[in-house]
């Protein structure tokens, strides 16, 4: 693998593989396309652990290896539009951008609650700040305890993430009860014994309240509190 300089951009080479590209003339409901990296690839790690507020676009360039000379032809251009992990490896499937044209629902743009990602581009926050080690005593399922659990309120790590760094599996948080000294996760580790040091990142509630007080981040907070939560066409005009 080398480098390729394509106008201003180098790209540089990085383990990844991505599906078969399908051409069905007639036919704009091409299928998806799978593009597979490592976790810890960075744009991997954008959709982790909530997908981005709006989704990575995606281009795939194609030309001929060994003919310098060969056009560069654009090959694929669409969205990322979901994202699984399983042990080291991250698939994101990819829709083309002729998709959107079909969507009836715009992306969010302003809602009840922030929807910048935790800790990613536009929240601002720095993860590190807000980790901390947990030896965990106890696995059951999606459940673990550990006294790091106990030492901070309930909710503390609730929709924060774990990452087990034996394995770079990560997990989002579900629930954190600090009386129990336990915290759920949305899916078990694949990997876990009841005496192994995982990291702990604290969990937003995605309010005013919690990005001012909590993170000290209210300047980047971008939840529109005054959304009605009153629906008339589910309760009627009163």
């Amino acid at each position: 693998a080398r480098e390729k300089v394509l106008g201003p951009i180098v790209y540089k080479p990085e383990s990844i593989k991505r599906g078969e590209l399908k051409q069905v003339a007639g036919d704009a409901n091409v299928e998806n396309l799978q593009v597979t990296m490592p976790f810890d690839n960075p744009v991997a790690l954008a959709h982790v652990p909530y997908l981005p507020a709006r989704p990575i676009k995606l281009t795939i360039y194609a030309y001929q290896r060994n003919d310098p000379a060969a056009e560069i032809v654009q090959a694929f251009t669409g969205f990322i539009t979901s994202f699984n992990q399983k042990g080291a490896e991250a698939t994101l499937e990819c829709s083309q951008i002729i998709d959107n044209l079909s969507q009836t629902v715009p992306w969010a743009v302003f809602k009840s609650g922030c929807i910048w990602a935790l800790y990613q581009v536009g929240c601002g926050v720095d993860k590190q700040l807000w980790k901390n080690d947990a030896l965990v005593t106890t696995v059951n399922g999606s459940v673990l305890g550990s006294p790091e659990f106990s030492a901070k309120p309930t909710g503390w790590y609730t929709n924060g993430f774990a990452y087990n760094p034996q394995t770079g599996e990560q997990r989002f948080i579900v629930a954190h009860d600090a009386a129990a000294g336990t915290i759920t996760l949305v899916y078990p580790f694949l990997s876990l014994n009841g005496s192994q040091n995982i990291e702990v990142y604290a969990g937003c509630a995605r309010t005013k309240e919690v990005c001012s007080d909590k993170f000290n981040n209210k300047i980047n907070y971008v939840g529109f509190d005054h959304f009605p939560a009153y629906n008339v066409f589910q309760q009627g005009i009163t």
